[in-house]
């Protein structure tokens, strides 16, 4: 054992050993055992403790890096060094890996103009073409089927009526943008995409039912509409812009038409509001006009609503006026020229015969003579 109390490690080869200071070994040398002890003696001394510490010496990390370099084999550094880099290769490859790739959907496809159009025409799908009551006279079919039922070739009679009518009472609660909307939408499923006509009908219904300034805008959500008008402006600035790029076109054609098939579904759900009411009013008139449901529940229900018959006449005269408006539209003008026509002619025939307003010949005249000239 060397006369230092602390192990060191081996001197460099340039310094000799004995280069350690004298002061240090003197201090050190007065607690260390001689080396004429035995083994265990000098662990017994280790353990007592001691007066004086010799200055502790660290060791230098190049030269222990070294001498293991030195004694390690070259097989054993060659592996170490390839499972260094595969270690290395495997951290790079999870840092480089996005983590959250499994969480985030993967983007979809663009929508086509044949998907938009498939979209468009699947609003428009219905089963069924004759209408069904429920017990209580209420029609049962959905407001969206009972819309459709005017345009469907197939319905029976008694259906369109009842689609005509709903369309009625639509307009009478200051609703009717949603039929006409939902009519020219219909309208746009039918045409060919990519046609003069089916352009004109796409600004058409842009230009009077979704614009901020239209004649009769139907009630979407303001989000969904702004998205239509964007959609609307690209489609226009890729027609003039790009007229010999269909596929810019059809693109925007597609955004389009995908939002005009929202707007539809929206619209027939708004009109399930007005149809509940509608239901209610067409069971009154389908118990109080139709001869073949009357049960003694009917006939009860027929003796509390004579007080309502003539309400009842009054909406029926307003269909007939309505129906009158579709064929005519100046209709009610040309019956009050015809009434004072009429009028004015009897006039006429009265004065020419001499009768008096007052006198019984004038009061015989205006009885019989009148009514039978004007039937």
């Amino acid at each position: 054992m060397s006369d230092m109390s602390l192990t060191r490690t081996t001197p460099p080869t340039s310094l000799p050993a004995t280069a350690a200071p004298t002061r240090s070994r003197s201090l050190a040398s007065v607690g260390a055992p001689s080396q004429t002890q035995s083994q265990p003696e000098i662990q017994r001394s280790a353990s007592q403790p001691q007066l004086f510490k010799a200055p502790q010496t660290h060791a230098d990390p190049s030269s222990e890096a070294q001498s293991k370099i030195e004694s390690t084999p070259s097989s054993t550094v060659g592996q170490n060094q390839q499972m260094m880099q595969t270690s290395r290769d495997a951290i790079m490859a999870d840092a480089t890996a996005n983590p959250f790739a499994e969480l985030v959907p993967a983007l979809a496809a663009p929508l086509t103009e044949a998907q938009s159009y498939a979209e468009l025409k699947k609003c428009f799908e219905f089963s069924g073409v004759t209408l069904q009551r429920l017990d209580d006279g209420t029609p049962n079919i959905s407001a969206k089927d009972l819309m459709l039922m005017s345009h469907n070739p197939l319905a029976s009679t008694q259906a369109k009526k009842e689609s005509e009518v709903f369309r009625f009472f639509c307009k009478s609660e200051f609703s009717s943008e949603n039929p006409n909307f939902l009519d020219q939408a219909y309208q746009l499923s039918k045409l060919e995409p990519g046609s003069t006509q089916f352009d004109r009908q796409l600004t058409h219904i842009v230009n009077r039912h979704i614009g901020t300034s239209s004649e009769e805008q139907v009630n979407i959500p303001w989000g969904q509409r702004e998205k239509i008008i964007t959609a609307h402006r690209d489609y226009q600035l890729a027609q003039a812009a790009n007229p010999q790029d269909p596929q810019a076109i059809s693109a925007a054609r597609a955004k389009l038409i995908k939002g005009i098939s929202a707007s539809v579904v929206e619209v027939n759900g708004l009109m399930g509001d007005t149809f509940q009411r509608f239901s209610i009013q067409s069971a009154h008139n389908h118990k109080f006009r139709n001869a073949h449901v009357l049960s003694s529940a009917a006939r009860e229900f027929r003796h509390a609503s004579r007080m309502e018959k003539a309400q009842i006449r009054d909406h029926i005269k307003l269909y007939n006026n309505y129906q009158k408006s579709l064929t005519d539209p100046h209709w009610e003008a040309k019956e009050i020229a015809a009434k004072r026509r009429h009028e004015r002619a009897t006039n006429r025939t009265i004065q020419a015969s001499g009768a008096q307003p007052g006198t019984f010949k004038f009061a015989l005249y205006n009885t019989f003579v009148r009514p039978w000239k004007s039937w």
